[in-house]
């Protein structure tokens, strides 16, 4: 699980990164899911429009048009995962958060104090095993690409596998 940060979305969307006990996650489980957009701030924006020159002088002015596209339509956001895991044998309640940044998809101990909205939400009873939704994480795509494969449609299929559990 990785420790390494988002900068951007952390800073403006406050990361807490709350760790975890120290017992097997075998007693680990998951009683909801939320589905959360972040703020990426002025990076996000500063990066956009140099790749979206890039592209321009490339040639590849169709795919530009393509990406502001998708990007008018985000507004420079981040799509994140949290969930709430419980652990049977000493009872502590902690957060773990999954992503998709341009580096690769990451699972963290820890959550967003701050969204700009919820998605979605879900509460599970039964429980879902955390090693289950973790197996579902390893077997998920990791490559970025800001049009077609980016931190919505990472955020949108997990979720979807995560909540056909039940």
């Amino acid at each position: 699980m990785s420790s390494s940060s988002n900068f951007s979305t952390d800073h403006h969307s406050k990361w807490e990164d709350t760790g975890r006990c120290d017992c097997s996650a075998n007693f680990y489980e998951v009683l909801k899911i939320e589905w959360t957009t972040h703020n990426m701030g002025n990076v996000g924006r500063a990066a956009w429009n140099v790749f979206r020159v890039g592209l321009f002088c490339t040639g590849l002015a169709p795919l530009a048009v393509l990406g502001a596209a998708a990007m008018r339509a985000k507004d420079y956001t981040h799509e994140a995962l949290h969930l709430f895991v419980h652990c049977r044998n000493c009872g502590r309640d902690m957060d773990v958060t999954c992503e998709l940044l341009s580096s690769g998809k990451k699972m963290r101990w820890g959550h967003y104090g701050n969204h700009l909205y919820r998605r979605s939400s879900k509460e599970f009873e039964p429980r879902l095993s955390y090693n289950k939704i973790k197996e579902i994480y390893d077997g998920m795509w990791d490559k970025y690409n800001l049009v077609f494969k980016n931190c919505f449609n990472w955020a949108k299929d997990f979720y979807g596998k995560i909540c056909n559990l039940n």
